[in-house]
């Protein structure tokens, strides 16, 4: 696989559409804190509970990313290879290196919309 440098030469006309933020359910999302936070990835981070990785390499795989995560969890550094499969708001992850892993699943997480600002009236001229 051939490094990565930065988003601009992520492979793939969509190259990069798994980045964003990612629950196990939907109803997760809102969570700051704890394992039932959501994910987040960029072209570049993958950012867990208790994990953080940076993305060393990704390359094109079908209609799927490969990447390799460079990983710090509790104090341990790990490499590990992923599949990053998004179809729609739906984000297939499997562990490539792990024996009898399966792939989870996960849902987009749409952003807060900003509240609406109420915007007064001119006052009357007179």
């Amino acid at each position: 696989m051939p490094p990565v440098d930065g988003e601009t030469a992520l492979p793939g006309p969509d190259a990069g559409n798994f980045a964003g933020a990612w629950a196990a359910r939907a109803e997760w999302c809102a969570n700051t804190t704890g394992p039932e936070q959501p994910i987040r990835i960029t072209t570049t981070t993958f950012e867990g509970y208790e994990n953080s990785c940076r993305i060393s390499q990704v390359r094109q795989a079908n209609s799927a990313y490969e990447a390799v995560l460079d990983c710090t969890a509790e104090g341990t550094t790990t490499q590990e290879r992923v599949r990053l499969r998004v179809v729609e708001d739906r984000l297939t992850l499997s562990w490539l290196d792990r024996a009898g892993s399966t792939s989870t699943e996960f849902v987009r997480c749409q952003a807060p919309q900003p509240e609406p600002v109420p915007i007064p009236a001119p006052e009357p001229t007179a």
